[in-house]
């Protein structure tokens, strides 16, 4: 008996998947991968995926549908990776993410409305030169954070790789890994029977991110082995003091009688402890003494005090000393200024720098702000410059320096134990961009010193011990 033919069943029926939902599978990576490309939990292969990750659903979806949840997954991704990082509580750390995840996906978003329109090599610049540009506005006009946020931080460790910074700052870091994720999806989204000629966006970029790695290898390695050297010693407050001079701090808030009272006491304490200490190292063969950042909040009368007794300490062994602390005037509106002051071997005043960008956060007590203007002094082994901890997160506010062959930057800092490593980075990035070497004591936080290749010469997590001193023999350039 022969059956019809339209009832037969196919052996190998074709199984049709709609594109659109197929492509909803790169949603999950694309969250997984944001949630570790930055912040406070980096994997740095992540930096590179979760771009490419997020155009492969984008490229995928209709246009509202990839907005919408290629934004929320956004959202979500900061969410996870600033916890720990930005300065707010509850609701008002998810709302400060969604803005800055919002932010973010602005160049994710371009590149939806234009690929449709564009194939190959041009499609591939499109996430690039979107974020590059959408950066630079963020963080140069928009964000008080500076350029936190930028994908060049996470690279740290690829010491060949950051080089580039030195030629371009670090946002040509940032379009690297964006040109890498953009060119991967213009090779995908050609026709398969190009052969070649499809992965051509994605050769081209290897060839320059390749040329960057030599670049990069070869300037390290024709750097000077052999230079002369200055011994510093970086020198923060003993735990036990810091957390009493801060509680007093909080009880000035309460009560202002009986906070002043304690901060003269507990800031007098530290201001004995941190001299004798200095005095020690001077005495070992520390030619420069850099103090962390406000290692006292100190009541504006007691401030020539301190700054007669650094003037001795200077005359009597010859060395320079940056005294870095906080002055708190009752009467002023904005009654903190944060402050660096370097002296001379002669007991005489170089400059006093006032950190120019204090962390916004809420609660704080508000801080006069300095001007921003980037001192300069010139000692007999190098030109020493200074800023103070968040001013190194605006890149802008160092980059002058580049051409004043700057050989030293002193930053004291007080960070918090979860921006420590990141924030750490981001400083040390200023060195190779502008070609000097870095000195940055920090409280609650890593303290480091590295040279113009962003090599790390010395590194301390001691801050929380009673003796934190970290000594180091700084190489600079020959004049």
């Amino acid at each position: 008996m022969n059956s019809s033919p339209s009832l037969r069943k196919n052996p190998n029926p074709e199984v049709r998947i709609d594109p659109q939902f197929a492509g909803k599978v790169w949603l999950l990576p694309s969250l997984l991968a944001l949630a570790v490309s930055n912040g406070h939990y980096v994997v740095p292969m992540a930096t590179w995926a979760a771009p490419f990750f997020l155009l492969r659903f984008l490229s995928s979806q209709k246009l509202w549908i990839a907005l919408i949840l290629g934004w929320a997954v956004t959202i979500i991704g900061h969410g996870f990776m600033w916890q720990g990082h930005i300065p707010a509580p509850g609701i008002f750390y998810y709302a400060m993410a969604a803005v800055w995840g919002s932010a973010a996906f602005l160049p994710f978003a371009l590149f939806r409305l234009l690929a449709p329109y564009l194939q190959g090599v041009p499609r591939s610049f499109i996430l690039p030169l979107a974020w590059v540009a959408n950066s630079w506005l963020f963080h140069r006009w928009l964000s008080p954070y500076g350029s936190w946020g930028s994908l060049a931080y996470t690279q740290w460790d690829q010491k060949a790789l950051i080089q580039l910074a030195y030629l371009t700052g670090y946002l040509g870091i940032d379009f690297l890994i964006c040109w890498f994720a953009g060119s991967l999806e213009a090779a995908l989204a050609l026709p398969r029977n190009l052969g070649f000629r499809r992965w051509r966006p994605l050769w081209l970029c290897s060839a320059v991110l390749l040329g960057v790695l030599l670049y990069g290898d070869l300037r390290l390695r024709m750097a000077p082995q052999e230079l002369p050297t200055v011994r510093v010693a970086m020198v923060m407050p003993a735990a036990s003091l810091k957390a009493a001079n801060w509680q007093a701090l909080q009880l000035y808030r309460k009560q202002p009688q009986a906070g002043l009272e304690a901060l003269t006491h507990t800031s007098d304490r530290i201001f004995r402890d941190q001299m004798e200490r200095s005095r020690r190292e001077a005495a070992a063969g520390a030619r420069l003494i850099c103090w962390a950042e406000a290692s006292a909040r100190l009541p504006i009368a007691q401030e020539g005090t301190w700054l007669q007794a650094g003037s001795d300490l200077c005359r009597e062994h010859g060395i320079y000393l940056a005294l870095s602390y906080g002055t708190l005037d009752s009467k002023a509106e904005k009654p903190l200024v944060n402050k660096t002051v370097l002296m001379n071997p002669e007991g005489e005043m170089e400059w006093e720098y006032r950190k120019a960008h204090p962390v916004v956060m809420p609660g704080a007590l508000a801080m006069q702000a300095g001007d921003g203007n980037m001192p300069l002094t010139e000692a007999p082994w190098g030109r020493i410059s200074g800023a103070i901890c968040h001013d190194l997160d605006f890149p802008h506010l160092i980059r002058p320096l580049k051409t004043q062959d700057v050989d030293l930057m002193l930053c004291p800092a007080d960070d918090w134990p979860a921006i420590a490593r990141l924030h750490t980075a981001m400083s040390a990035m200023r060195a190779v961009e502008n070609g000097f070497a870095l000195i940055r004591p920090t409280v609650n936080g890593t303290s480091v010193a590295v040279d113009r290749y962003g090599r790390t010469l010395a590194t301390a997590n001691i801050w929380n011990q009673e003796d934190p001193v970290c000594l180091v023999e700084i190489p600079l350039r020959r004049r």
